[in-house]
């Protein structure tokens, strides 16, 4: 799947790199530089090209800039997350604030969100964004009061901080191309499914997986008690450890299956055809 996803982290990164170097004064592009250019997946801004494809296209620039903001969210909610979390690796780096200090994360983070509004510069496409952006911030909001789990709050947690982004990316994609309606309640549902089942897989890779395998810590949700789905469901049912991993890979299967079937409603296109794919990676990825 990287190798599919190359040509679209691609048509990013020169953008992402103009949008870092414009950020001054120095020590604040350099930690903007570190984070945006550290690697990654790209995988948001490749939902928001895929999901412009399939909804037919059109103005590509337009659709670029939509990525470029997508992922510039994403890195900003990254290095806020990883200073709540005092995690001290990220995409096998160090994070902003082992590397730099934390007041220059945190105005890391907020440069990297003001960016990202410039960048799109479209009201519409704004207006999904900032849904996205709260829901992020009452994602962690509620990772940090919520005391006595139950699945259903964990699937409300999952959506928040991890599917509220990718529906935003989907559905900026389809503002993107001029698409109806229905086309875009077509991907949002998807990005939903997309979204929790990604999240879920993270949460198996936490308890399955290594830090030199993923890039980043493992057992920190355990470390710091933050919930995640297997020790959620461990929890509620007093089960074993294995039990638990294997109900999680479960779910993230049924919400696969969810995603795949919400795509059905759009035509058949290379756009439509990655998205599909992109569902199976969800689930069966290693980091």
């Amino acid at each position: 799947m990287e190798e599919r996803l190359k040509p679209y982290a691609e048509e990013v990164e020169e953008m992402l790199q103009q949008v870092a170097d414009d950020v001054e004064p120095g020590v604040l592009r350099d930690a903007v530089l570190h984070v945006s250019l550290s690697g990654g997946k790209r995988l948001r801004p490749a939902l928001t090209l895929a999901s412009f494809e399939a909804c037919g296209g059109g103005d590509r620039d337009r659709a670029r800039r939509f990525a470029v903001g997508v992922e510039l969210v994403h890195t900003s909610a990254l290095v806020a997350d990883d200073v709540i979390d005092r995690s001290d690796l990220r995409r096998g780096e160090p994070t902003v604030h082992e590397e730099f200090s934390h007041d220059v994360a945190v105005l890391s983070s907020n440069v990297l969100l003001g960016k990202a509004l410039e960048v799109i510069d479209d009201r519409r496409a704004v207006e999904v964004m900032v849904d996205a952006v709260e829901a992020l911030g009452e994602g962690e909001a509620m990772e940090l009061a919520v005391e006595d789990w139950t699945t259903d709050d964990y699937e409300t947690l999952a959506y928040r901080k991890t599917a509220s982004l990718f529906v935003a990316a989907c559905r900026v994609g389809a503002v993107a191309a001029d698409a109806s309606e229905g086309f875009e309640s077509c991907l949002s549902e998807y990005a939903r499914h997309l979204g929790l089942a990604f999240q879920i897989r993270d949460d198996v890779l936490d308890y399955t997986s290594t830090a030199d395998d993923l890039g980043k810590p493992v057992g920190r949700d355990a470390l710091l008690d933050r919930p995640s789905v297997v020790a959620v469901h461990r929890s509620n049912t007093d089960g074993r450890l294995s039990d638990s991993v294997e109900y999680a890979r479960q779910q993230a299967g049924r919400h696969r299956g969810s995603a795949k079937g919400a795509l059905e409603r759009l035509p058949e296109s290379d756009g439509r055809r990655l998205l599909m794919d992109i569902a199976d990676y969800a689930v069966e990825r290693r980091k």
